[in-house]
């Protein structure tokens, strides 16, 4: 019994490993940006100055917790929008500034001709999405939904294997706020990867040595 547990356990995990390896996150949540509370002039999707200070820190970008001042939990928000970095409030305790982001992305060893480039976001209020200069998503709910509550795929013609520049433009419209973003390469959200014809050989060897057991058992 303990060498067929091994056999299945062996092919679950081969075939799990499979799975998780299609898809691949190249910008995880709390990831670092360049940021400013100032309006920027032209270019700025794009690395430019654009005539305002740059500053670097992490997500999410929120008022909520204990860098952010506010306890948002109490609101029914969710811990994962905790600041990293402080959205700042005015003298009444609304937020007034707006937020611009941006930082970039290595793609260098990817088949980004074949593989999606997926990103997900949450933002209270509004965003604007820049990928390489090019406006690709805008919304504003007026409202949290969950944490991923905007999610797209960016059109391949769009990215090169290095020097990728995403970028937002946010606004906030009062009360709690916050932003944080990921990004993926690989198969997420299509149907399940076809395993590759080694994962099959590895899936009929584990089936092979269970197999033999069994036989051997019989004698």
């Amino acid at each position: 019994m303990k060498l067929i547990r091994f056999a299945v356990v062996f092919a679950l995990s081969l075939l799990g490993g499979i799975s998780q390896a299609a898809v691949q996150t190249v910008l995880p949540p709390g990831a670092s940006w360049q940021y400013t509370f100032e309006a920027p002039g032209s270019g700025w999707q794009i690395g430019a100055d654009a005539g305002v200070a740059w500053h670097t820190g992490n997500a999410p970008f929120s008022n909520c917790g204990p860098v952010g001042g506010i306890d948002c939990a109490a609101d029914g928000w969710t811990d994962l929008f905790n600041a990293n970095t402080r959205w700042p409030v005015d003298d009444s305790g609304q937020i007034e500034d707006d937020l611009w982001v941006r930082t970039q992305l290595d793609l260098s060893g990817y088949d980004i001709g074949t593989l999606q480039v997926q990103w997900g976001l949450g933002a209270d209020n509004g965003y604007t999405l820049y990928i390489n200069g090019v406006q690709v998503s805008q919304d504003n709910a007026e409202g949290f939904t969950d944490r991923w509550e905007y999610t797209g795929t960016v059109p391949a013609a769009l990215v090169s294997p290095s020097g990728n520049w995403i970028a937002l433009s946010l606004e906030d419209h009062g009360g709690l706020t916050a932003f944080d973003m990921t990004v993926t390469v690989g198969t997420n959200g299509l149907p399940p990867p076809i395993p590759e014809p080694q994962a099959y050989a590895l899936m009929l060897a584990g089936l092979a040595m269970l197999g033999a057991f069994v036989v051997r058992r019989k004698r």
